[in-house]
């Protein structure tokens, strides 16, 4: 995630303004520390599966992992 924002941060004009930017008293470098401090506590709390198929059929999987096969499927179909 913090690569991903990196790469966004990285590009003009953004680079050139960032040092200059102040929220509450913080200068860009502890915003960017604040924001890895928050996005490592709230990714220690996520439960994460890597699901990949060679055959593309990955979404007809997500159902039975969750364990609702009939409840899912019918609020994607409404």
């Amino acid at each position: 995630m913090i690569g991903n924002t990196d790469d966004a941060y990285g590009f003009p004009p953004f680079r050139y303004f960032a040092p200059a930017i102040t929220v509450d008293g913080q200068d860009y470098h502890t915003l960017r520390q604040r924001e890895r401090e928050l996005l490592t506590r709230f990714v220690r709390s996520v439960r994460a599966r890597r699901l990949a198929r060679d055959d593309f059929s990955w979404a007809d999987t997500i159902p039975g992992l969750i364990g609702d096969d009939e409840g899912l499927a019918s609020r994607w179909s409404s």
